[in-house]
């Protein structure tokens, strides 16, 4: 059997029924310590269609440690391809998290923005995020990526094609939305 002790602290140990090293219960992660981390991918390529509010992708995660001992760290890029109307409007949100208001103005709206080429159809668009999550309890908890127009209109969605491929354009691998989320320790 081993153990790993830190400041004569056991912290790991394969003392269980499976008999695979395993944290103990007694382990205190530093501040600014990785708890967790979870990859998140999605290749479903979607055709946008007009409307008010657009939700390109649902998933979710599960956090460790409850909202006074840890936050997440989000970031990943999503890709569109053929520009519409305008980048304006995308949001990010976790369930119930501080940052995932969608009110006018809303904290779901902050870190997250899409660049790409302006000049015409069959330009490639990327959606970026980061942001910090807060506010949220342990256990499972689900993540939206969307478009939501502040005007009501519904003709101003930033791309027509979201995870673009070989549908949209013959030359094109298919695309994928990536993202990372970080759990970190207060």
């Amino acid at each position: 059997m081993s153990k790993l002790k830190l400041n004569n602290v056991e912290v790991i140990s394969d003392e269980n029924t499976r008999g695979i090293p395993e944290l103990t219960d007694n382990v205190v992660f530093p501040s600014g310590h990785l708890v967790n981390s979870t990859v998140a991918t999605n290749a479903t390529s979607i055709i946008n269609t007009t409307g008010n509010t657009i939700n390109y992708w649902t998933f979710q995660f599960t956090k460790k440690l409850d909202a006074a001992n840890s936050y997440i760290i989000l970031h990943g890029q999503l890709p569109g391809q053929d520009r519409y109307s305008y980048y304006v409007g995308l949001y990010c949100e976790i369930v119930g998290a501080n940052e995932s208001v969608r009110t006018t103005d809303g904290s779901a709206y902050k870190g997250i923005s899409a660049f790409g080429a302006w000049t015409g159809e069959n330009e490639p668009w990327w959606i970026q995020v980061l942001k910090k999550f807060t506010g949220l309890s342990a256990g499972t908890h689900t993540v939206n990526f969307g478009w939501q127009n502040r005007s009501s209109s519904t003709n101003d969605m930033w791309c027509y094609y979201w995870n673009p491929n070989y549908v949209t354009d013959s030359r094109n691998h298919n695309a994928r939305s990536c993202v990372i989320l970080n759990e970190i320790k207060i």
